[in-house]
């Protein structure tokens, strides 16, 4: 296998979509899929063997998992402009991305900063550790409560809501523009 070309790999792993699009019927069907791969095996004449399709699996399922850390990647870093080096990402980008893009966003726990700083719980109390039931928090007076959120705060927030609603593409061209004039003016000071 390694001495095939990845380029046509992937693109025989893209026509067999139950090895990849859980929407798929087939995804589910574990005999479809070693199916799938027995094909991909012989457009490639590799010799069809149990240990042949576990590798191809295996390195398939390599690449998807090394695709979505790169993918995570480039949404965590995407005020820095964050460009994988990995040679199969843009490859694999082309059908691999509406799929992976929809799990990174519900899974806030993938996230790097959720990653450094563990969600607070539910009710904002932690529980004390005799097991008691914790008391209720009491309410801050309104003349000690935080300041109002500043115009640019806002701004911002607006700014964040704004990009969500763009395809990824003009997303991240948008952040490189607002980017290239924020540091044109951090650069005055």
């Amino acid at each position: 296998m390694d001495k095939i070309e990845p380029s046509a790999c992937i693109g025989h792993f893209k026509a067999q979509r139950c090895l990849w699009d859980p929407s798929d019927p087939a995804y589910k069907n574990s005999d479809l899929r070693r199916n799938a791969l027995q094909r991909i095996l012989i457009q490639n004449n590799v010799p069809v063997t149990d240990e042949n399709v576990s590798a191809w699996n295996k390195k398939f399922n390599g690449w998807m998992t090394k695709y979505k850390q790169e993918l995570r990647q480039v949404y965590e870093y995407s005020f820095n402009a964050y460009n994988p080096e990995w040679v199969n990402f843009n490859l694999l980008d082309e059908f691999l991305r509406p799929i992976f893009q929809n799990k990174i966003f519900k899974c806030p726990a993938t996230s790097i900063a959720a990653s450094k700083h563990p969600p607070p719980s539910q009710s904002g109390v932690h529980s004390p550790p005799d097991g008691q039931t914790p008391k209720k928090k009491k309410k801050q007076n309104p003349s000690s409560a935080a300041t109002p959120e500043s115009a640019h705060a806002r701004f911002g927030k607006y700014i964040a809501n704004t990009l969500d609603s763009f395809a990824v593409d003009d997303a991240t061209a948008a952040v490189r523009e607002i980017q290239a004039v924020i540091t044109k003016y951090v650069m005055k000071i």
